[in-house]
């Protein structure tokens, strides 16, 4: 290929990029999206050739701290662990403050984002690092000064939902992945539920193709936010999920536990998840073990931000 038919080239994929961009500036025209409400299914792509259907996989971002709540909860009914531990029980740092301050909080504290502890590492490098599990990612932040906020603070803590699949890990002896698939997962039947990549492409804002150091941030997320999932799938979550517990467990769920800082009153779940590469919201009413309602949403290559306080106002 001579230079003037590789300028050509360059300058059609630039003039491409450029279009896309503008429109995705002038209302976010350009996306990837899939809706689910309550039997409705609506389907838009004007980016690429991916056919979305129901199994069409996104990155679930924060949604997976629902998975790592049950799975403690499973493990909680099963004598494993007690909610009620303080966190000094399963892991000690080199950082005294951390030990002392562990000494005090509770995995309930931290399930609820009142344990003071900070939302994401200083150490920012390792976020973009390759982790195969939680134990792995937790290393690497864990002997830092983490308690930004005193005890009983209400500050939205992704450190501390990797702790808690650290303790998975740890009581398991499994990943925290593996650990959904025993006590969640294929007991329900979710087969499409996973970390890595989806099954269609994902774009960053803007359209943008996601970096390789984007694409590995999920890996850092793990517990607190590195599952990919389908509409299927959360699906037969939303459905059967209160099968998988008691009703003691089913009553801890709805009166002591915060889902995303948002209170359960008559078995609302929900939680929104913002990652490299997709946007998402899911939530639930699972009234006396019959879904009343459900919300499913993936976006990608979206560039109107919407905030986490209007995803509450519609529960």
């Amino acid at each position: 290929m001579n230079y003037k038919n590789k300028y050509i080239k360059y300058k059609t994929k630039y003039l491409e990029l450029k279009k896309m961009k503008v429109s995705n500036q002038n209302g976010g025209q350009c996306i990837k999206k899939i809706l689910y409400e309550n039997g409705n299914f609506f389907v838009e792509n004007n980016i690429d050739n991916d056919k979305l259907d129901m199994n069409s996989t996104f990155l679930i971002g924060s949604i997976t701290k629902i998975f790592t709540i049950y799975t403690i909860l499973i493990l909680h009914q099963n004598n494993l662990l007690n909610i009620n531990d303080n966190i000094i029980k399963y892991v000690k740092t080199k950082n005294k403050d951390n030990n002392d301050a562990f000494e005090k909080i509770t995995i309930l504290d931290i399930i609820n984002h009142t344990s003071g502890l900070k939302g994401m590492p200083d150490n920012k490098k390792s976020i973009y690092v390759y982790h195969k599990n939680a134990s792995s990612c937790m290393k690497t932040f864990i002997d830092e000064n983490l308690f930004t906020k005193e005890f009983g603070t209400d500050n939205y803590s992704n450190i501390g939902y990797i702790i808690l699949g650290y303790i998975i890990e740890k009581i398991t002896n499994l990943t925290y992945v593996k650990a959904y698939y025993k006590y969640i997962f294929n007991i329900i039947g979710m087969t499409n539920t996973n970390v890595g990549n989806t099954n269609i492409k994902l774009f960053s804002e803007y359209c943008k193709k996601i970096k390789k150091y984007e694409n590995n941030f999920k890996y850092w997320g793990s517990s607190a936010g590195g599952l990919y999932s389908c509409v299927n799938d959360l699906l037969l979550f939303a459905k059967n999920s209160f099968q998988l517990l008691n009703n003691e467990t089913i009553d801890l769920l709805i009166n002591k536990i915060y889902i995303g800082k948002m209170k359960n009153p008559r078995g609302n779940i929900g939680h929104s998840g913002k990652i490299y590469g997709s946007h998402t919201r899911f939530y639930f009413t699972n009234d006396d073990n019959t879904l009343k309602k459900i919300y499913i949403e993936f976006n990608t290559c979206i560039s109107i931000k919407k905030e986490i306080d209007e995803y509450y106002k519609l529960i």
